[in-house]
């Protein structure tokens, strides 16, 4: 008896365990990074990001992620992007600046991670009908040409 009470109990909290695991994840349509040079981003580098078809017609929230090295300090409070998009079915091209602030104003990193710090920052909202594939494009725009200390960059499509 007290060995099926026992199964029991671990049945339940195994359950409970997948209920809220699969409550917690987002349903990206994509959620893809791309790694910079080591040896440093330069302006002419484009990051590009392919989106397949989305499955379903609706509002999609585009945003994109920074990711920081601290082995390797990025040297700015602040990185200026140029996210492009460029859609099939129906034809479309959009293109937006983003401005990514790293540091708050006491100049603490406002990042999360520990050896990297990653920065989340919403670009657009765009609507998509079922089927349409494409691909977000990202380039930096900042005056050095070289940036050091950014490690990855990251798209993300999830439907609103």
């Amino acid at each position: 008896m007290k060995k099926c009470l026992h199964s029991l109990v671990a049945l339940f909290f195994l359950g409970l365990a997948v209920v809220f695991s699969a409550a917690c994840k987002e349903n990206a349509a994509a959620y893809t990074f791309s790694s910079t040079p080591v040896d440093g981003w330069e302006r002419s580098d484009v990051l590009t990001f392919p989106v397949d078809s989305v499955t379903s017609e609706g509002d999609y929230r585009i945003d994109v992620s920074v990711r920081t090295s601290s082995a390797r300090a990025y040297p700015f409070r602040t990185l200026w992007l140029v996210v492009g998009q460029q859609w099939k079915n129906p034809a479309e091209v959009r293109s937006d600046t983003v401005v990514c602030r790293l540091v708050n104003d006491d100049g603490d990193p406002d990042g999360r991670g520990v050896s990297l710090l990653q920065y989340d920052f919403p670009v657009d909202t765009v609507r998509l009908v079922s089927g349409t594939c494409g691909q977000i494009t990202v380039r930096h725009i900042m005056r050095r040409d070289i940036l050091l200390g950014i490690s990855d960059i990251g798209v993300k499509v999830t439907p609103i």
